[in-house]
């Protein structure tokens, strides 16, 4: 059996961490939710492409519901339609970023009544605040919550990206510390992605990770081209898909390599008996070159497989 190590490596001369501060709007309400009934907090007009930062904290477990303004009228109505991607179940506290699809007036109701979501009635008053935060992303940068279903996926665009620029990807699903689920995520190329109308997907398997819900890795690309991540529930990769729906956080940041300081920073899959070859280039006498390595594999292979630097 042929086997596989996917390795991400950095070759570096110093460290550089930059921080950035966007231009936000932030609203704290103080929430008071009698056992049957739900809080709405209007949240504006918000453009197609905001981040919604939402941190809510309560005394009880409730349901944090997003909604546009036709989900919301439907709701008045009876309906219990809600944007998933936005929204967060059964639990009492969380903070995620949710980034906005279109344009519309938004709302978060919060919900004790059992009605809509996932959480129980508390038979009590459920207390606690949220605080909302609307800031515009950098166009390098997508950080949002995806919700997907049961034998299904969803794709995040991150469009054209240059040959030789490095995309930084962290998922997080959310679930318990001691959960096994576990999904694949898979980028594609604007080629590639035409794959995902057929049940035979083809996907980068050097910049992909599989069965995982936790992770966070680089890659640079070889090539001008567009690119997706794939956030993927069904069976149509390595890992089965899962029986329940899920939310994942996603953030993905695009940007070049250090000029004089970074060499390469990628991850590439290995397959047995092969290997993979960096070019340092000319380097002068005492230079020092700092290499980190690490590498993932499935299973007890994660274990017991070595490799040779």
């Amino acid at each position: 059996m042929r086997k596989s190590q996917l390795v991400v490596m950095i070759i570096l001369f110093s460290i550089i961490s930059p921080q950035f501060m966007l231009p936000s709007q932030a609203n704290t309400t103080n929430l008071s939710i009698s056992s049957g009934t739900t809080q709405v907090v209007s949240l504006g007009f918000i453009d197609e492409g905001m981040e919604i930062t939402i941190d809510y904290s309560a005394s009880d477990n409730i349901d944090t519901l997003l909604m546009t303004s036709g989900q919301y009228s439907g709701w008045q109505n009876g309906n219990t339609a809600h944007t998933e991607s936005g929204s967060d179940y059964d639990d009492d506290s969380d903070d995620y970023v949710f980034t906005t699809l279109s344009s519309d007036t938004y709302y978060i109701l919060l919900d004790n009544s059992n009605a809509i979501g996932q959480a129980s009635d508390s038979g009590n008053t459920v207390t606690g605040d949220v605080e909302v935060i609307i800031s515009t992303p950098s166009s390098q940068h997508l950080k949002t919550r995806t919700w997907v279903d049961v034998n299904s996926f969803t794709e995040l665009s991150i469009g054209a990206v240059q040959d030789g620029q490095i995309i930084s990807t962290s998922v997080s699903c959310d679930i318990g510390f001691t959960s096994s689920d576990d999904l694949d995520f898979l980028y594609m190329d604007s080629i590639q992605t035409s794959t995902l109308q057929s049940s035979q997907w083809d996907w980068n398997k050097h910049f992909s990770f599989e069965d995982t819900c936790s992770y966070s890795w680089e890659y640079q690309t070889g090539k001008n081209s567009g690119w997706s991540l794939i956030v993927d529930n069904t069976d149509n990769a390595r890992t089965n898909g899962l029986n329940d729906p899920i939310s994942v956080d996603v953030e993905i940041e695009i940007r070049n390599l250090i000029p004089l300081i970074e060499i390469a920073d990628t991850s590439r899959m290995i397959d047995d008996g092969d290997y993979y070859r960096i070019d340092l280039g000319y380097q002068l006498a005492n230079s020092i070159v700092d290499i980190d390595y690490s590498f993932w594999s499935h299973g007890t292979a994660l274990l017991t497989d070595d490799l040779d630097i």
